[in-house]
């Protein structure tokens, strides 16, 4: 924003403040990681330290660079660019500092590609690093720089990275190296005035995403004096300093409290499901042996009893292991799991303690006595869909499921695909409402009940179709539970890509309580996931509020 002749004076920025709001910058949605870039803004813009009145101003840094930029050409070193156009009001996004100087970056430096270095020609046994377009990429013996240089990304989904190297390294042409009066301008700070311009914003819109001198050198900056350049350099220091202190921090307490969740959960579920083989299947001997295991909970009449400590252990600290907002640590934040908070996570927990618990007979008040092993061999009709075979496939064009299709709990039908099927398959591969769908392959043993129209499934995917004994949405909480613990994999065949097999189905066996007793435990568990899902909208909102604060803070800190 910039001061006109009938705007109020800007208040002058208070570091101090800043600083002590750091904690609560953290803990906004990418927290961390939006305070450096913060930090790099407010940099260079001029907010981080005052300004000298004994510094020489920019303005007389830039006639230098002029003239050695001049001298350059002269010599042939560095070949001479097409003017650009002066400098637009609209182009100066902020008020410029006493002694700073608008520029764009042609008039200040130049880029050139390094060169081309392929995996093969590199000497994996030498110590000097290849930089390409996302920093280092290698190792060789040879180096075709020789003092600490600024890199550029050039090409590739990383383009407009920002790199420095050591004093040797070899530059390849997926990158830029960039040359300046080191005389006028600090290496490191016109890194961060390169960072804080987002270069990868920049670039082309192609497939293979590049960027060029076209693009960098219009782009338009704010150059201090050279002493001042370094006095940001060192309070820029000192802040990611402290960054790095606070992210240490909160990834020790995100440790801390997933270590403490992972504990609490193991605590209640100390006694595990025994795991019999297919062999005990039906055998009526186990029940006397599994009655004690499979006793009501506890809690589930009020008092606590045995485990009741577990139990407490959880209830003391409820809000502090599932209400906490903190960002997973660091080394996990990876894929899926980026945005991931530790409350999240651990809810994910809770809610594979509440299916187990449910197994178990310990969510409702159960008579496990009669409980029984049974293969779903005995509980149901399993069949496999058609092989797709475009060649060998005969008969009429219809719709089909895949495994794609297949989600816990749901189908995605937005893509579906056809396949030719002749009349007397549809009974053996056609599903109807209620059958329970199991994933073949991919994430073997992913599952949901299907309850729309007539529609055929393809050989990646198992009907089952269950017997009057067992509660379709039961046998679903099974094999949600098994997958979850591991337990399923002990029935899956592959050394890297893994199947559940149909007879790994049939064979695959679960504790089956009588029939009503399974209505009432999914009713419990059901009812125990919708307080988990109040409970993760309660805090995806509370993320979503402390993301609009951070983001309102960050426009008043900029501004």
């Amino acid at each position: 924003m910039k001061n006109t002749p009938h705007s109020p004076e800007l208040a002058p920025f208070d570091l101090a403040a800043f600083v002590a709001q750091f904690p609560l910058f953290a803990r906004a949605p990418n927290g961390i990681a939006n305070l450096r870039a913060l930090i790099l803004q407010l940099a260079v813009q001029g907010k981080l330290v005052p300004q000298d009145p004994n510094d020489e101003p920019a303005s007389a840094s830039l006639e230098k660079i002029a003239a050695e930029r001049e001298q350059l050409i002269k010599t042939g070193k560095i070949k001479k660019e097409k003017p650009l156009p002066m400098i637009a009001d609209d182009e100066k996004l902020f008020e410029l500092p006493e002694k700073w100087v608008w520029v764009r970056l042609a008039s200040i430096l130049s880029i050139s590609s390094g060169k081309n270095l392929t995996s093969s020609q590199m000497n994996p046994k030498g110590e000097i690093p290849v930089f390409g377009g996302n920093g280092i990429t290698g190792y060789h013996d040879q180096s075709n720089i020789f003092k600490p240089t600024l890199v550029i990304g050039r090409v590739g989904f990383y383009c407009g990275s920002i790199h420095i190297t050591p004093d040797k390294a070899w530059i390849t042409d997926n990158a830029f190296i960039t040359y300046f009066s080191e005389e006028n301008i600090d290496l490191v700070f016109l890194s961060w005035l390169l960072k804080s311009k987002n270069l990868n914003e920049n670039d082309s819109a192609t497939a293979q995403p590049v960027i060029s001198g076209r693009k960098v050198y219009p782009i338009v900056v704010a150059l201090p004096p050279l002493e001042e350049q370094q006095r940001i350099v060192a309070k820029v220091d000192e802040l990611m300093a402290l960054c790095d202190q606070l992210e240490a921090q909160q990834d020790d307490q995100a440790r801390n409290l997933l270590e403490a969740n992972t504990a609490a959960v193991q605590a209640v579920t100390k006694t595990p499901i025994p795991s019999p083989s297919p062999a005990r299947g039906e055998g009526s001997e186990d029940a006397q042996e599994n009655a004690e295991l499979l006793s009501p909970h506890p809690l589930a009449g009020g008092g606590l009893g045995r485990g009741g400590n577990a139990w407490q252990r959880i209830a003391t600290h409820f809000n502090t292991l599932y209400g906490t907002n903190l960002p997973l640590p660091s080394e996990m934040r990876r894929g899926k799991l980026k945005d991931r908070t530790v409350a999240l996570e651990n809810i994910a927990k809770l809610r594979q303690l509440i299916r187990e618990l449910g197994l178990k007979g310990k969510l409702t008040d159960s008579d496990a006595t009669h409980w029984q092993w049974h293969s779903f061999a005995s509980l149901g009709d399993n069949r496999l869909g058609k092989m797709l075979d475009q060649a060998k496939n005969s008969g009429t064009a219809v719709k089909y499921l895949r495994n794609t299709n297949v989600q816990w709990y749901r189908f995605e039908l937005d893509d579906l695909l056809e396949m030719k099927v002749e009349e007397h398959e549809l009974p053996k591969i056609t599903l109807l409402p209620g059958d329970l769908v199991i994933c073949e392959g991919g994430e073997a043993g992913r599952a949901a009940i299907w309850n729309g129209e007539p529609i055929v499934i393809q050989k990646a995917l198992h009907r089952f179709r269950c017997y009057d004994e067992l509660f379709n949405q039961y046998a679903l909480l099974c094999l949600r539970t098994d997958v979850e613990s591991g337990r399923l994999a002990e029935y899956y065949t592959g050394a890297t890509i893994k199947h559940f097999t149909g007879k790994a189905l049939k064979d695959y066996t679960i504790l089956l309580p009588p029939l009503e007793e399974q209505h009432r435990i999914v009713a419990q568990v059901d009812e125990l996931m919708a307080l988990c899902d109040t409970l993760e909208t309660l805090l995806t909102e509370q993320r979503q509020v402390a993301a609009d604060f951070s983001a309102a803070a960050v426009l008043a800190v900029t501004a």
